[in-house]
């Protein structure tokens, strides 16, 4: 019997109605989801079609073809609607379902895209919190070609229109879609373009050029902190990130003014890269910015200024650490054929200015100034060099000028936000191999006398390879190991390496901490007696180098200090006493407080003496000065115990504040600045004709007279502070203690010429006080203690 099958004709209509069957099934299964994407606006037909290649009849068909085939591939149904960012786990399958339970609304994705940000849409049309689906959704659905997007802080720029926005990032898939069939994009850069294109450049324009690949966030940061700054340029050039890649990095910087990006299909690599990159740019100045480098405010002007000198080849700004430390001031030779070594990595930046004017014959790739036409002239960084590029592309600019050596710029800043694992002043840079035959001759020279400049001897240098792929070629930059030299001031005074430890934080914050200007200014009064002193933050106590350090002197606010093994170590408490134990004081060769009362009091309980050294001030900014005066001032920032605040402005004195926290306080009226540069107190106080200083409620019990107390008397003007323990003893008539606040407003009124010296006499008193309680005189008592422990322990 023949089977119906093999009958001619029978067995293809069964095949076509089986399929038929198939669609309709499947097209009833993707009737909801299907219906959800529509009703979103969750797909952009003219964006998704650029994508794929195919055109579609409309949305239904475009979101059908996603359902089964782009959003498994990962692809996005919309320009804002990545699947990898609503799933950032569950990988490409799970994209697809995460994308439609976000459009039902049974799950949320607080930034869906790095432009959208769902809590700034709502917080401007509180309607979409209610949407199903949630703000996107609601912005899918209402958005025009003007609405502007919802960008998150930190976006590089003002927020994009809608519809530029998305006509560009559709610009962005079709040339993805032909990049991903015409192939490999060409390897060399055009360097005779370039040098066509050199009388084009624009003088004063700073082109900072970064490779990338993927990591488009740290870009937008780059983008973000370049913003706004002089004449700068930023030139991106992507080597071969992902298509998610590409287009987030056109999503987030690609439409920004003076940003230039371009891709590459094929990875070339970073010397490469950068070499396309230069072509790209068009300033007279390159600046080679690694993307994990944030540019200080103020960062362009010195490197410019520093290459206006034709004896200079090229220039780096100082490449910090977040705590302060040098991470590069450039490559150093130790002579004799060894590679280049950081110079002063992991060294107090008072180093390089102490070592300064910083010249060295190359610099790192981190950060590096360059003219773009020495840069054109010889055809950019060699890929043969390996990690040593930068070095190679630095001598053959030196080569090819007849000379030059490369400046570090002390008052550019980069700060490095590389992590903080092994080896952090390290890089790895690969074969050395074509950098020794090329530069042999160079390499055989030393460079120790940068090192002498600060007493320092290198004694050795640190294992090269690396420990985890000892077999590989690849080198670390290594690290030298430094022994100082203890030389004799003229007064024939040992001349000593000295640590301040203060508590303040890394950062913009904590560079207002008045434990950061105590610092420096104690600093300076030890550099002023002949000793290299540097300032150490929380973050920088254990920093590689601090064995170099002879004597250490923490300066005791909020953060306990484990003193350094070897050193003269020094304690001084000047605040916060209630947190210092008799165990810490006796971990010390000596203690020192800010406070009479207490120290005796602490030698008692700690069996070890602590000697009273009272804040100090400095008499160069804080000194009297001639001329009128007027208004009460209080500096201070906002806390809930600042009585002497309250009770002057319910005595209805007219009070002039300056600190932050008082606007939000509900007192905007009273506030002048939320800042005053340290360099202009001195001024402000002088210029008062009352200040008011108030103290911590335990430092005015233990006795501990605030340095701002120190700074305003010595400033001449008249003074009014809370009570503190031991301070008639210590100011006399130059502090009038108030009780109440009908004594403020008494003395800060009518009877002001009774609780006050004389102008004359006050002013003469106050400059006597400015010297004998002068940073200078506390630098000279610490420095006698430091130099008897060094005696009693037999050092000379």
């Amino acid at each position: 019997m023949t089977s119906l099958g093999k009958v001619p004709g029978v067995g293809g209509a069964r095949r076509r109605a089986g399929r038929l069957r198939e669609d309709a099934q499947d097209w009833w299964a993707d009737r909801a989801p299907v219906a959800a994407l529509r009703d979103a606006g969750a797909v952009d037909v003219a964006w998704y079609s650029a994508l794929v290649g195919e055109d579609f009849r409309g949305e239904a068909a475009a979101a059908r073809h996603w359902l089964h085939h782009g959003g498994p591939a990962g692809l996005p149904p919309h320009p804002l609607l990545e699947p990898s960012l609503v799933d950032k786990e569950g990988g490409k399958e799970a994209g697809t379902a995460a994308v439609l339970a976000l459009l039902a609304g049974e799950r949320s994705a607080d930034l869906p895209h790095p432009v959208f940000d769902d809590a700034a849409w709502v917080a401007a049309h509180p309607e979409a919190a209610a949407v199903t689906g949630g703000p996107l959704v609601h912005f899918l659905q209402t958005a025009r070609a003007d609405t502007l997007l919802p960008v998150p802080e930190g976006y590089a720029g003002p927020a994009p229109a809608y519809g530029p926005w998305r006509e560009r990032m559709l610009g962005v898939a079709r040339e993805w879609a032909q990049r991903r069939t015409a192939g490999r994009t060409p390897d060399e850069p055009d360097w005779a373009a370039a040098e066509a294109a050199l009388p084009a450049r624009v003088e004063g324009r700073v082109s900072v050029v970064v490779t990338v690949r993927e990591d488009w966030a740290r870009v937008q940061e780059t983008a973000a902190w370049l913003a706004g700054q002089d004449d700068v340029e930023l030139v991106v050039l992507d080597d071969a990130s992902s298509r998610l890649g590409a287009f987030l990095l056109e999503a987030v910087v690609g439409g920004l003014e003076r940003v230039v990006l371009r891709h590459r299909v094929g990875k070339v690599g970073r010397q490469l890269a950068l070499g396309h990159a230069v072509v790209a740019s068009t300033g007279a100045v390159v600046v080679v910015l690694a993307d994990h480098l944030a540019p200080l405010p103020g960062w362009t002007g010195p490197l410019l200024e520093a290459l206006t000198d034709e004896s200079v080849a090229g220039a780096q700004p100082l490449v910090v650490h977040p705590d302060g430390t040098v991470r590069s001031a450039g490559f150093v030779l130790p002579g004799g054929g060894g590679l280049p070594a950081y110079y002063l990595a992991e060294h107090p930046v008072s180093d390089v200015r102490r070592a300064g004017p910083v010249r060295v014959r190359a610099l790192n790739g981190l950060a590096l100034a360059l003219r773009a036409d020495d840069v054109v002239a010889v055809q950019g960084p060699d890929p043969a060099a390996d990690g040593w590029a930068e070095v190679d592309l630095c001598l053959r600019i030196a080569e090819h000028r007849g000379g030059g050596a490369f400046a570090v710029v002390d008052t550019a800043r980069v700060e490095s936000h590389a992590s903080r694992m092994f080896g952090r002043d390290r890089l790895r840079v690969g074969d050395p191999a074509v950098l020794r035959e090329r530069w042999a001759e160079v390499l055989d020279r030393s460079d120790d006398a940068l090192w002498d400049r600060l007493d320092l001897d290198v004694v050795g240098a640190e294992d090269e390879t690396d420990p985890a792929n000892a077999g590989s070629p690849g080198a670390f930059v290594p690290r030298p190991v430094l022994a100082h030299r203890v030389r004799r001031t003229a007064d024939g005074v040992p001349r000593l390496r000295w640590s301040v430890r203060i508590a303040s934080r890394s950062g913009p914050r904590g560079d207002t901490w008045g434990d950061t200007f105590f610092g420096h200014d104690l600093a300076a009064a030890l550099e002023r007696l002949g000793q290299h002193a540097g300032v150490d933050r929380r973050d920088a106590y254990t920093r590689r180098t601090a064995h170099l350090d002879e004597v250490t002197v923490t300066v005791r606010g909020l953060v306990d200090v484990t003193p350094s093994p070897g050193a003269v170590n020094l304690l001084w408490v000047i605040s916060h006493p209630d947190l210092v134990t008799p165990e810490e004081v006796r971990r010390y060769d000596a203690a020192f407080a800010a406070s009479i009362p207490w120290a005796a009091g602490m030698s008692e309980q700690a069996g070890v003496p602590v000697q009273p050294l009272l804040q100090a001030t400095d008499p160069a900014r804080f000194h009297p000065r001639p001329g009128p005066t007027s208004r009460v001032v209080f500096v201070g920032n906002h806390r809930e115990d600042r009585r002497i605040v309250t009770d002057a402005l319910a005595a209805g004195i007219d009070l002039d504040i300056y600190g932050r926290g008082w606007r939000e306080a509900g007192l905007g009226d009273h506030v002048r600045a939320e800042f005053v540069p340290n360099d202009r107190l001195g001024e402000l106080y002088a210029g008062a004709d009352v200040v008011l200083c108030d103290h911590w409620a335990d430092m005015a019990r233990e006795g501990f007279a605030a340095n701002r107390l120190f700074d305003a008397v010595a400033s001449g003007t008249r003074v009014v502070s809370d009570d503190v323990a031991g301070a008639a003893e210590v100011f006399g008539p130059l502090v009038h203690v108030y009780r109440d606040r009908d004594d403020l407003a008494a003395v800060v009124g009518a009877a002001r010429d009774e609780a006050f010296l004389a102008d004359d006499e006050r002013r003469a008193r106050a400059a006597e006080f400015g010297v004998a309680h002068s940073f200078d005189a506390r630098a000279a008592t610490l420095l006698e203690h430091a130099l008897r422990v060094r005696r009693d322990r037999g050092i000379d």
